[in-house]
């Protein structure tokens, strides 16, 4: 699903000619500097996302044996985290319109790191369930508006396709991170300093490079004294998005009876 949305993204901002000059706020294309920093901060994000989404295969029985969870809890907790992240990964383009993408990535970004923190420290299956909720809604909205940012601000044809080549292949990688470090320091650790060594590497370095060194595109600056043209291309980039959600989303829901 996330594979073929990230695909699809450039593809649909070629077909309705917005070059370069249209997707940067100064009217000139983004220096390659800032868009590799792009291309890390974002592939450290989604493989922070992606370990995110594979620490319950992970840790799942440690979690039961500590908090005395039933094969139905299990299950529950398990399928929260997809259906949040299915329902973020909607309304994200909303949450993005309304206050802008760069605004909405970095919240995002910032409650993934303490919703991990307090998944670390829940004391009962209630508070777990609902940290694994926030989580996921999370997940989403950096997954979709982050491939969204990459594409305006990867101006460069050759970046952009090493930029969804390395984000794609970080999502596999996520798997191996986590199965990895589980392996390694699960049983020293325990579940709970896992938790907190497994993904906060990642996202930290991401938000601080997120914050410091990249800019607001053009279409994630909340601003009301835009021209006309913007306000067309604006309009148009949105609704294609939401049509790409709709699209990806088909294409999973046509594969789950398989």
């Amino acid at each position: 699903h996330f594979t073929v949305y990230t695909i699809l993204q450039p593809l649909v901002y070629t077909s309705y000619n917005m070059d370069a000059t249209e997707l940067s706020p100064l009217n000139t294309p983004y220096n390659k500097k800032v868009q590799y920093v792009a291309v890390v901060v974002i592939t450290l994000a989604k493989l922070g996302d992606s370990v995110e989404i594979f620490l319950p295969s992970v840790i799942t029985q440690k979690i039961s044996c500590e908090l005395d969870l039933s094969v139905e809890n299990e299950r529950i907790l398990a399928l929260s985290l997809y259906a949040s992240l299915a329902l973020s990964t909607i309304f994200s383009i909303l949450l993005a319109r309304s206050f802008g993408r760069r605004s909405t990535i970095l919240v995002a970004l910032h409650l993934s790191v303490i919703v991990s923190v307090i998944c670390a420290l829940v004391p009962n299956y209630i508070t777990l369930l609902l940290s694994r909720i926030a989580i996921g809604f999370c997940i989403g909205i950096n997954y979709t508006l982050l491939s969204i940012y990459m594409a305006e601000i990867c101006t460069d044809k050759k970046i952009l396709a090493f930029a969804i080549t390395v984000t794609s292949v970080g999502y596999s990688f996520g798997g191996g991170w986590a199965g990895g470090l589980g392996y390694l320091l699960l049983e020293p650790l325990g579940w709970r300093w896992f938790l907190l060594v497994s993904s906060l590497p990642l996202f930290v370095p991401a938000i601080i490079a997120f914050h410091f060194y990249l800019p607001s595109t053009s279409n994630s600056s909340h601003t009301e004294d835009s021209s006309e043209k913007n306000d067309d291309i604006s309009t148009s980039k949105t609704s294609m998005n939401i049509r790409i959600v709709k699209i990806s989303m088909y294409i999973l829901t046509r594969a789950i009876p398989y």
